[in-house]
């Protein structure tokens, strides 16, 4: 989808949506950090292959959030004992957990997308709104897609 559909959206030079990382956002609780980390390195690296000119920058804005994911879920999180295979999601989370989890994780992926991208802090004011318009833009279609893909995997907490 993020090949074929989202990255040919004629949605300007500010907005870029990146909708599959919502495969790195939603990964169930309990997975190891590496096995994210190696996800995330592949599914970046595909993107890469497919639909950019530049081999690397959403490989590394993957690995970035991947990395970080668990510190920002703790942020967003106010249980601590969730069962191992629940996914983040506004179910598990509550709406306003979830989305503050999917704003942070999309505006951190897309930073160092667009400072691998402009290659530096030269033009930094353009940086930032590139940053904020395509955060915005795909949280909103995470967020759609998560209340419209079905999740049949055990939410509740242990």
């Amino acid at each position: 989808m993020q090949c074929l559909i989202f990255s040919r959206l004629p949605l300007g030079t500010f907005v870029y949506p990146c909708i599959y990382v919502l495969f790195i956002l939603f990964l169930p609780f309990g997975y190891s950090r590496i096995f994210i980390l190696l996800w995330a390195f592949f599914m970046g690296l595909c993107v890469d292959l497919l639909s950019s000119d530049v081999i690397g920058i959403h490989t590394a804005g993957a690995v970035m959030l991947a990395f970080a994911r668990p510190l920002i879920l703790k942020l967003f999180s106010t249980k601590t004992d969730f069962d191992v295979y629940a996914l983040p999601s506004s179910k598990t989370q509550g709406w306003q957990a979830c989305t503050g989890y999917v704003v942070l994780s999309m505006t951190l992926y897309h930073l160092v997308y667009f400072l691998l991208d402009d290659f530096g802090f030269y033009d930094i004011a353009h940086t930032l709104l590139r940053t904020l318009l395509s955060a915005l833009c795909s949280t909103l279609f995470i967020m759609l897609l998560q209340t419209l893909l079905p999740n049949n995997r055990k939410t509740t907490a242990s």
